[in-house]
Formats: C-alpha cells, sequence, structure tokens
C-alpha cells in the first residue's frame, strides 16, 4: 500500500451533536485497525473501485489525498495516473471555505508537486481546473449511510464543492465497511453522493441536484 509523502448505534441521533459524537466514534475504529488489516480493507475497496462503471468512464478525476487512517489514496492515484487518467487533488481554500481541482502527476514513485497545505494535507501546486470538467470525484468521510450521506470532518467543503458540480459528474465516497451506518444526520446543506464503494460493495444511491 503506497502511503502519503508528506458503537453500533452511532447515527441513531441528529444534530450537530450527534455528528461529533460519531466523528468521535468513527476516528477511534480507523486508528484502531491494525495496519495489515488496513492494508486488506484498501485493497478491497480498490478493487471495487476500479471496476465501478464510473471510473472506467471517466477521464478526469478527483480523489483526496489520504491522511489520519482515511481510505488510502495514493496508489490508486498512481493506477489511475497509469491508465491515463487525469488525476486532480483538492486545494483549500480557507477564506472562501472552497475547494479547488488542482492537476497532478506521478513521477519517481510519488505525486509530484505536493506541498502541506492549509490544514496539513498534502496539496498540490499549479493553476486550479474547472470543476465542470471532472467526470469523477472521490469524497473522504468519517461515516456514510446508503441514501449518500456523509458526516466529513464539519467544515462543509465538500458539499459545497458537490452542489457546483456538472450533473453529468459522479462523486463516489470511499469508506470501510464499519463507517457505513443506517442514517446519518443530514441539513438542508448536506448532499449526498452518487455511491459508495467499501471492501464488501458499492451502494448506489441518488444525489439530490
Amino acid at each position: 500500500m503506497a502511503t502519503s509523502p508528506c458503537e453500533d448505534h452511532a447515527g441513531e441521533g441528529s444534530g450537530p451533536g450527534e455528528k461529533d459524537r460519531i466523528r468521535g466514534i468513527m476516528r477511534q475504529r480507523r486508528t484502531a485497525l491494525e495496519p495489515d488489516k488496513r492494508s486488506r480493507l484498501n485493497s478491497g475497496i480498490s478493487r471495487r473501485f476500479f471496476f465501478m462503471p464510473e471510473y472506467e468512464g471517466a477521464t478526469h478525476i478527483m480523489f483526496y489525498a489520504s491522511f489520519a487512517g482515511e481510505v488510502c489514496t495514493w496508489s490508486m492515484m498512481a493506477r489511475a495516473i497509469d491508465e491515463g487518467k487525469v488525476v486532480y487533488l483538492p486545494r483549500t481554500e480557507p477564506a472562501q471555505r472552497r475547494l479547488t481541482p488542482v492537476r497532478t502527476g506521478w513521477r519517481e514513485g510519488k505525486i509530484e508537486n505536493l506541498v502541506p497545505g492549509a490544514y496539513g494535507i498534502c496539496e498540490p501546486t499549479g493553476p486550479g481546473a474547472d470543476p465542470e470538467s471532472l467526470d469523477l470525484v472521490c469524497v473522504p468521510a468519517l461515516a456514510f449511510d446508503r441514501e449518500g450521506f456523509r458526516v466529513g470532518y464539519g467544515g462543509g467543503y465538500y458539499d459545497r464543492f458537490l452542489e457546483g458540480l456538472s450533473p453529468r459528474t459522479a462523486a463516489v465516497g470511499l469508506g470501510y465497511a464499519f463507517q457505513l451506518l443506517s442514517r446519518v444526520p443530514r441539513g438542508d446543506h448536506d448532499l449526498p453522493v452518487d455511491a459508495v464503494a467499501t471492501e464488501e460493495e458499492v451502494i448506489r444511491c441518488s444525489r439530490i441536484p
């Protein structure tokens, strides 16, 4: 597995406090994964992701720079570039609270042109791209449900980003099966993804326009 260069009742409540509770539980569960098991789970998620028609039909794909126990995307990006896909990573712009896709590449065994971003997450340097040019966006989260709603980190960056995408752009969440809850809290500003890939299955959702 490439690495970065640089309670069972979770989800039954609602509101910001419940989201914070879910965040705490899921962070603990991700941290508790043994390296060998984490590697196996990531491999299973990758296999399902690469067989998705959304991936096979995409040319321009935005991944995320995985960190802190997230589903690993580094080897996924390398494979996508090797298969001729145009790969982007998000650049965080805290003043506007938005994400901008920036093209990146793979050179000498690593993703190139990365620097620490606003939250210490690796981001690429270079000009931003038009989000409407993307065919596929990979979305991280701490928890998902089968309707595609997610509990993120609380900044609302991905909800705003999804809102600005072209209707033809697919949004796919990447998560471990234990991150899947029966229902996550959601508000008027929350937007679901179109599908979620775990090591066990691909869940088809329906994103609200």
